[in-house]
């Protein structure tokens, strides 16, 4: 089942921080969420969106999916 959805849990935009930035703001507000619910995530930073991001979220253990939304936008949904 995908997890990308007009209707996720949470947004969090991270667009213009860069690394370490991206993953410990997903980490702070992952931390507040409920399990199952799901995290949108939009990042412009290609590191984090390509490397940083992808490796925390499977180090985490944690379901995710990314989106490339034009040259420089990167959608994650994340599942808690």
């Amino acid at each position: 089942m995908s997890l990308i959805t007009d209707n996720p849990d949470k947004t969090l935009d991270v667009k213009g921080l860069t690394c370490p930035m991206p993953a410990l703001e997903a980490k702070l507000t992952l931390k507040a969420m409920e399990a199952g619910q799901i995290l949108r995530l939009e990042c412009d930073y290609k590191p984090a969106a390509e490397v940083t991001l992808p490796q925390f979220f499977k180090k985490g253990n944690v379901e995710f999916e990314i989106e490339q939304k034009g040259e420089n936008l990167w959608v994650f949904y994340v599942k808690r």
